[in-house]
């Protein structure tokens, strides 16, 4: 009988001790290596915009870490002809005129901004974020109008500065490349040169008026990336 209680009082001893064991080995394994969390901040990401080419604006950006959570995003481009403001805006109704013609050149673009992601899992940031960006885009043109009272050859201007609240999610396809799609709402700042003609007394001629005006933005896209 005493080597039966004997063999359980060991049993039970044991059983504690194993239990002991995994539960230090648990609570080393959830402990951060700071070597590892310092290399998730340790890399760029370069991205693409393709839905910005309806709007004529060419950008490439590229992204860093601050923290394992903040990224500091800016971007470069240059711009052609706003297709997309063409459509959206009755004023350049103007320039299909058979009396007119129009000679784009290249403009630019550059934004900044600041992302937060909600997580901070993996080497990459990635997943949900919010974000705010201040972006420029100046679109150059000359129109050249001819009629039988004035002739008009003057630079188009076509200006935006705009700044935006986003939010969006990241999702990579592989180990580096990965897409982005956002959604975002702000106020821009437009300064634009429309176009008018006039008749006086059966003569017609023709002018430019400058438009300088805050109005409410909506915006939205896709970006392709790959992080190195």
């Amino acid at each position: 009988m005493n080597k039966v209680i004997n063999l359980l009082i060991v049993l039970c001893l044991t059983s504690g001790m194993t239990l002991a064991q995994n539960r230090t080995i648990v609570q080393m394994e959830v402990v951060d290596n700071p070597e590892e969390t310092s290399s998730r901040n340790n890399y760029i990401s370069l991205k693409i915009n393709p839905t910005l080419l309806m709007r004529g604006d060419m950008p490439f950006y590229i992204e860093v870490p601050l923290t394992e959570n903040l990224a500091i995003e800016g971007g470069v481009g240059v711009t052609v002809r706003d297709y997309w403001g063409e459509i959206v805006d009755e004023n350049y109704a103007f320039l299909v005129d058979d009396l007119n013609s129009v000679t784009y050149s290249t403009g630019t673009s550059a934004r900044l901004g600041l992302k937060y992601y909600t997580s901070s899992y993996g080497f990459q940031q990635e997943g949900y974020f919010f974000g705010v960006e201040y972006r420029y885009q100046n679109y150059k043109a000359t129109i050249n109008s001819s009629g039988s009272f004035t002739s008009l050859d003057e630079p188009l201007k076509r200006q935006y500065n705009d700044i935006r609240f986003l939010m969006g999610y990241k999702e990579y396809l592989d180990d580096n490349v990965f897409l982005e799609g956002y959604v975002g709402f702000g106020l821009r700042d437009r300064s634009v040169d429309i176009p008018f003609s006039e008749s006086v007394q059966a003569i017609s001629g023709f002018g430019l008026a400058r438009e300088d005006k805050t109005v409410l933005l909506i915006s939205g896209g896709i970006k392709l990336g790959v992080t190195f």
